[in-house]
C-alpha cells in the first residue's frame, strides 16, 4: 500500500495499468484494486498500512462512499474485530440493502 501512490502517478503520467502490472508480474486487477484503495478516507488507508484491517475489509468499505461511514464501520472493525462477512452484512445494513431484498422475498 505504501508505494500506491507512486503506482498511481505511473500510471496517470507513464504507463497503462496492463503495462505496469507486467512490468511488476501481477495482474492487472490487482493493480487495479490497489489504486482503488486511494479513493478510501485517509484514516481507512491508514489503517491498512498499519494491519489494523485487511485488503479485503478495505476493499469492502469501498462500497461506502460517505467517508464518514467509511471511519465509522472501520472503528466498529478495529474495535470488535468484524470478519469481512460481518463487515460486508453491515454495509449491507447501512445501504439499507437487507431491508429491501427481505421485503423483496415477503419475509
Amino acid at each position: 500500500m505504501a508505494t500506491t501512490t507512486d503506482l498511481e502517478k505511473l500510471v496517470i503520467n507513464y504507463l497503462t495499468q496492463d503495462q505496469l502490472s507486467s512490468r511488476m508480474g501481477i495482474a492487472q486487477s490487482t493493480l487495479a484494486n490497489k489504486l482503488r484503495l486511494l479513493t478510501l478516507d485517509e484514516a481507512v488507508q491508514e489503517a491498512l498500512q498499519k494491519n489494523q484491517i485487511s485488503e479485503r475489509h478495505a476493499r469492502s468499505l469501498l462500497k461506502l462512499t460517505d467517508k464518514m461511514k467509511q471511519v465509522y464501520l472501520l472503528n466498529t472493525i478495529i474495535r470488535d474485530r468484524l470478519t469481512v462477512k460481518q463487515v460486508d452484512d453491515e454495509i449491507d445494513k447501512i445501504l439499507g440493502i437487507y431491508d429491501n431484498q427481505k421485503a423483496a422475498v415477503g419475509a
